[in-house]
Formats: structure tokens, sequence, C-alpha cells
């Protein structure tokens, strides 16, 4: 499952050049970021696009996954971005979530 950190005013007139501190994050196996709309700007990671990090995370279930998701964003903890808190929600609540996915 991912989730994506958008940029403040994405999908329009959206925040750049914000510094985004990835330091408390532990990345494993099983966790991930993908950077979308991020670059190098004075020796720091900034946001430079309205889709800046997925955060991808791979587990035993859609429940465990998205808490993991929504542990990492709340570490990111970045003030100048939002991400949608519903992703995964169908499948959670359907009789899907019961499978083993890896």
């Amino acid at each position: 499952m991912t989730t994506v950190l958008c940029s403040k005013g994405y999908t329009g007139l959206h925040l750049t050049d914000k510094i985004i501190n990835l330091k408390k994050i532990k990345i494993n196996q099983k966790t991930f970021i993908f950077h979308a709309g991020t670059k190098f700007k004075n020796n720091s990671l900034v946001s430079s696009g309205g889709r800046v990090l997925n955060i991808v995370v791979i587990g035993n279930t859609f429940l465990g996954i998205r808490n993991k998701i929504l542990e990492i964003m709340k570490k990111i903890n970045w003030k100048y971005g939002f991400f949608r808190r519903d992703i995964g929600w169908r499948v959670i609540k359907s009789k899907w979530e019961l499978l083993v996915v890896f």
C-alpha cells in the first residue's frame, strides 16, 4: 500500500522549497519512501513538486500496513503537506483484509 504526501495547495499552486526532515524514519525491508517532488537545496531535502513523497509499506494485513504508514507520516510531521487518511479503507472493511499479502 502506498500513501502520497502532498504539498499544501496541491493540485493547484503548491508550496515548494520547504525542508523535509526524514532523520526519524527507519527504513527496512518492508518500508520504503519514494521521492517524487523533492530535491536537494543548500544540503537540505526540500519539496519541489505537488506530490512530494510516496510512503510504501508491505505486510500481512492491510490494517497493519495502513497503521504503519500513518505512524511514518506522523514521524515525518511535515507541516507544509497533507495526505489522505482514507487510503485502503474499503479493502480493510471487506473480507479481503484476511488475506496475507506477503
